[in-house]
């Protein structure tokens, strides 16, 4: 039997949730293979009522609760808090986009698709029904991604997926959810893909301007790069064996000289610089990663849990 957590990460998605947490509602309690189950909204501080109407909702159905979040930290964050809060007994969890554009039906259908050896079950989007930014930036993604990182081709970003949370708890960083297919994609973990039609958002417009995609996309692939092709601690070890002492060989040509102010100068003065920035900010991107930062004191407030 399954005991599952279904969770909706969301922000000024009021309307769409009004709508669509009622439906998720009857499709997991007419599932016979689910034991447990539990909807929960992560409210990435909204604007637009949110947190009422998950109150009115969950004074009617106790299975529906959320997790109000003092400040808008983005979607791949707040799902930590989920997870991190969801019931420890549940073992599997199921990720779905608020925005009305995945039919709660199918739920169903991957929870129904489980076998005994499943870990992962992606959706594949068919006839994507986002805006054209979000359409060409996630094409141009998922290219640039099968072509030069990863030879397995799946949906990598689709906004349904389940998986158990067994797998989840090994990345042992904060914010990565949304790169956990590729984590089994390295580890040679089993992945289970489900075609499914996409819909139109019912309600409201995407977050995602151009310029919103584009940084995205710059952070995606750092992030591939940083915690899944690699580890932090690989590349700290190897910052330490190896690029330490060409920023020392560096620093030592560039003092060598200083009194001539030549072209070496400028061009080890340029390195070093580089090198210095380079450091910082990849120290500064792990850091924002740990764990310590999903804490009890970032949340509002919990409705429905005991």
């Amino acid at each position: 039997m399954i005991k599952i957590s279904v969770l909706l990460p969301a922000f000024n998605e009021a309307k769409n949730l009004k709508k669509l947490i009622p439906s998720i509602f009857k499709n997991l309690k007419k599932n016979k293979k689910i034991n447990s189950f539990e909807i929960i909204v992560i409210n990435d501080s909204s604007t637009d009522g949110t947190e009422n109407l998950i109150k009115n909702l969950n004074k009617k159905n106790k299975y529906i609760k959320s997790i109000n979040l003092k400040k808008n930290i983005g979607k791949a964050y707040a799902i930590d808090y989920g997870i991190k809060y969801s019931k420890k007994k549940h073992n599997w969890i199921c990720i779905i986009d608020a925005d009305n554009q995945y039919n709660p039906i199918y739920i169903n259908k991957i929870i129904n698709f489980i076998k005994k050896d499943s870990l992962y079950i992606n959706t594949k989007r068919e006839n994507r029904k986002s805006s054209f930014i979000e359409n060409f930036g996630s094409k141009f993604l998922n290219k640039i991604i099968h072509s030069f990182l990863v030879k397995k081709k799946f949906d990598y970003f689709s906004g349904l997926k389940l998986f158990k949370k067994s797998i989840y708890e090994k990345l042992n960083y904060r914010g990565l959810v949304r790169f956990l297919i590729f984590y089994c994609i390295e580890k040679n973990i089993n992945i289970e893909e489900l075609s499914i039609t996409h819909s139109q958002r019912l309600y409201g417009y995407s977050k995602y301007t151009f310029i919103k995609k584009f940084y995205l996309f710059i952070q995606d692939i750092l992030t591939i790069l940083t915690f899944i092709k690699t580890t932090p601690s690989i590349l700290i070890k190897f910052k330490k064996k190896f690029l330490d002492k060409i920023f020392l060989l560096l620093s030592l040509i560039c003092i060598l000289n200083f009194s001539n102010f030549n072209a070496v100068f400028f061009i080890t003065f340029i390195l070093i610089i580089s090198y210095l920035i380079t450091r910082y900010t990849t120290l500064k991107f792990i850091e924002r990663k740990n764990l310590k930062y999903v804490k009890k004191n970032s949340v509002k407030n919990f409705i429905g849990f005991n």
